[in-house]
């Protein structure tokens, strides 16, 4: 064998080696495409994505690889009216693989979800779906099998005397007393901690709510401004909810003709907004509903049959105002539910429906099956049953916030256990692995990243681990309640629509010590530090648990560029261990100003505001960074500009997936876009880029940080901040080289808000291919890193794992010694 070899820069070397001294350990990444099944779901989806909308996810998803709880909720696409009020009918049939007996068989849907409250799978094993039929009077769709699994993990959400149709279920719900919210027993079993662990947080309430009937302020309507409004109503909601509490705690006659008034009085808003529903004033709309919901609820046994019939009455009517708006004749959030605001309204409608069951009316069988069966299907529509959230991690911070009371509400009144449907049950893990907890000591942590609203670093969240433990227990949010434990000084989340987070604290499940006890311990010190989520494309890897941690996230989602999403695909952020705990020092860059701003527009979310891959097209030469699709046709955001995750791989000390962002940029052009990241121990990160164009293009790497970078010595490009720190370096020589280097600092659009720098490598010549390999030393510990190179492939060596990266296909690694 023979070899040449050359220093490139300190710890570094590149040997050229004959294609037979290959290592034949090599375990190429698995694919993990699945391939779908090709009916009319599929069809469907993506004829509705080529024009850049969403339809009802498929849930179960057909990937499996999550087994769901043991009675399954099933949603798919709904057909395409062609005018309003058209009617559907489907069929879901459930079989276990290799079976012919139908397990499940449920005809004449009128949804495109389904909820079976009489089956329970007790059987572990690998199960299969379809779907039949379509618009009434038109012929039946029959779609194919899709499947999913049921395993020892598998929740019961039933209770044990079970409902055996939806009129059972509501008629059983509508024969409940009032308070169902917080019924008696309930409350008994929360207020023990009202003098134990949750003292601190019931003294400041109780006092809140005491110091307001003292020193009553005048109750005044807000003003139109929808602004003014969403902040009025949510104030208002916190006032209604604190002292409904107090008031049922303690039977307070002052609290009770307080809470009372309040409630009379939000009862009285008219056109001011709150008796609508539309984009400008949708949250304000449902937090209104909420509050009198609350309200009537909690006084239902103190006020007068005319005064609940009058409450009754306005409920009702704004109840019908918003579901005219979410549904109505052409069945809007069944056909497409990814609204970022009408979502929660969703599952706002069920709680309603379940609290005012048999109380009004409106709130009859077909509403509360309509509603309260839809909500526990849909869930959220930005994710699956890994837990995971797609709609940007600035507006996953406000995903509990925003939901959280109506499924407290429809766990205490319907008895059916929400926290136990998969996609919740999971959401602890996700949280985990892309919002870490502090480590102790240490003032700050890495945000949820991409997209609208994310973050760089600061202290975190502080109630939602104890929030996710009472609902969700399990080792993983027992740990993290154990590192955000109940505090009462803690603040909402900013932006959020449910602005009160002692309340979800002081109502919250109590875990007895017995339960507690029965639950395993979280070991960070062996638990996996990566992982895959793949309903959403997002990838999370960390040093460590309990140390001041480097972390690395990277994003190819499904979910495109939709909504509060960017053109980011393949795009990754990185932290490193600071002075204050971890710090970004790779970031998603830019603030969030507003939905819809030029500077929104014309930055924020284009692909060159992200650690992503830009080109410029000499034939437009004056057009540097051209990237991904932010839009397509009309619409403000496109999520057909998808990405999605090719291959994920992680055992302890060593990670590596790869993205592909192909389909996200103009397909005409761009005919490949791998990046493949390939963490190894806590301080190395490569990342390597496979490119292919239809016409020779000038390539750009983008990376931006919060303060400007540096250039060492010996060429490498070195980022810090509070005392965190990265160096950077390219690992290939000759054509695949990046030429220049620029940086440019750029001014944010809102006050206060602190410039950031966006850096450039790009090639000085055009070509149709590129491949690049970067190291990313975080920490700059000055790793040994061994290149090797031929006409096949690269080769880096990190200590004793070797990874291989070849022209459009998975890299190959080495499976540890």
């Amino acid at each position: 064998m023979q070899l040449v070899r050359r220093a490139i820069s300190a710890g570094i070397s590149m040997l050229f080696l004959a294609p037979s001294a290959w290592s034949s350990t090599y375990v190429q990444l698995d694919d993990l495409a699945v391939t779908q099944p090709d009916d009319w779901i599929t069809q469907l989806i993506e004829t509705r994505r080529q024009a850049g909308t969403p339809v009802m996810p498929v849930k179960p998803s057909h990937a499996g690889a999550e087994a769901i709880q043991r009675t399954p909720v099933f949603t798919w696409p709904m057909h395409a009216f062609t005018r309003a009020d058209e009617q559907v009918s489907y069929r879901v049939q459930v079989r276990k693989v290799g079976e012919t007996l139908l397990q499940i068989d449920a005809n004449y849907l009128p949804h495109n979800w389904y909820m079976p409250l009489d089956k329970e799978l007790l059987a572990d094993g690998v199960y299969e779906w379809r779907v039949v039929g379509g618009l009434r009077g038109q012929p039946e769709s029959i779609g194919q099998w899709r499947r999913f699994s049921i395993g020892p993990d598998s929740s019961f959400i039933l209770p044990d005397i079970k409902p055996q149709d939806s009129r059972s279920w509501y008629l059983a719900t509508a024969a409940k007393d009032h308070p169902r919210i917080l019924p008696a027993p309930y409350l008994s079993r929360i207020q023990a901690t009202f003098a134990g662990e949750r003292k601190a947080l019931w003294d400041k309430v109780r006092q809140a709510v005491m110091d307001d009937v003292a020193h009553p302020s005048a109750l005044s309507e807000p003003s139109g401004e929808v602004i003014t409004l969403a902040s009025k109503s949510e104030a208002v909601m916190q006032r209604i909810e604190e002292a409904a509490l107090v008031w049922l705690a303690e039977g307070n006659t002052q609290v009770r003709d307080r809470l009372k008034a309040r409630v009379m009085h939000i009862a009285g808003w008219a056109g001011v907004g709150a008796d609508k529903y539309d984009g400008s004033n949708d949250t304000a709309a449902r937090t209104a509903l909420w509050a009198l919901v609350v309200g009537y609820d909690a006084l239902y046994p103190a006020i007068t049959q005319a005064e609940r019939e009058q409450l009754a009455a306005v409920i009702a009517q704004r109840a019908a105002i918003i579901d005219a708006a979410i549904s109505g004749p052409y069945r809007k959030m069944e056909h497409n539910p990814l609204d970022s605001h009408s979502a929660p309204t969703v599952i706002a409608l069920g709680a309603t429906a379940a609290v005012m069951s048999g109380r009004h009316p409106r709130f009859d069988h077909n509403f509360f099956n309509k509603w309260v069966t839809f909500s526990y299907a849909l869930v959220h529509p930005y994710g699956s049953e890994d837990g995971g959230w797609g709609n940007s991690g600035g507006y996953g911070e406000e995903f509990l916030d925003n939901t959280t009371p109506f499924w407290d509400a429809l766990a205490q009144t319907v008895d059916v256990n929400p926290y136990q449907l998969t996609q919740l049950k999971h959401y602890p893990r996700y949280r985990l692995f892309t919002a870490p907890p502090r480590v102790q000591g240490m003032a700050r942590t890495v945000l949820s990243q991409f997209g609208d609203g994310a973050g760089n670093s600061g202290p975190g969240k502080g109630y939602y681990g104890y929030w996710l433990y009472t609902r969700m227990p399990n080792p993983i949010s027992k740990w993290l309640a154990e590192k955000q434990p109940l505090n009462a000084a803690a603040t909402s989340v900013s932006n959020s629509n449910v602005n009160n987070p002692a309340i979800r604290s002081l109502v919250a499940p109590v875990v007895s010590a017995a339960e507690a006890s029965a639950i395993a311990d979280f070991a960070p010190a062996t638990a996996p530090t990566a992982a895959l989520f793949p309903s959403v494309g997002v990838v999370a890897m960390h040093g460590g648990w309990d140390e001041n941690r480097a972390s690395v996230f990277f994003r190819s989602s499904p979910f495109g560029a939709f909504n509060h999403s960017h053109a980011d695909q393949n795009s990754f952020v990185v932290g490193a261990p600071g002075t204050l705990g971890t710090e970004m020092l790779l970031i998603d860059s830019g603030v969030y100003d507003r939905y819809g701003s030029d500077y929104w527009k014309n930055w924020y979310r284009q692909t060159k505001a992200h650690n992503a891959i830009t080109y410029t097209d000499p034939r437009h030469p004056a057009t540097s960074g051209v990237g991904q699709s932010a839009t397509i046709g009309n619409l403000p955001t496109n999520y057909d500009a998808q990405g999605r995750i090719r291959g994920f791989h992680t055992e302890p000390g060593f990670t590596i997936t790869t993205g592909d962002a192909a389909r996200a940029y103009d397909r005409t052009i761009i005919k490949r876009a791998l990046r493949t990241l390939a963490y190894v121990g806590k301080n190395v990160l490569l990342v390597h880029d496979d490119l292919e164009a239809s016409t020779p293009l000038k390539w750009e790497w983008n990376f931006h940080s919060l303060l400007a970078p540096t250039i060492e010595s010996n060429g490498q490009v070195k980022i810090s901040y509070q005392g965190a720190q990265l160096c950077m370096r390219q690992l290939l020589d000759g054509a695949d080289r990046y030429d220049h280097l620029q940086t440019t600092e750029r001014t944010m659009p809102l006050p206060n808000a602190a410039n950031q720098f966006h850096s450039v490598w790009s090639t000085g010549s055009a070509r149709t291919s590129q491949q690049s390999l970067i190291l990313i030393d975080i920490g700059c510990t000055n790793p040994a890193v061994n290149v090797t190179r031929t006409a096949e492939a690269v080769s880096a060596v990190v200590g004793s794992r070797e990874i291989q990266f070849m022209p459009n296909q998975l890299p190959r690694y080495t499976t540890a010694n």
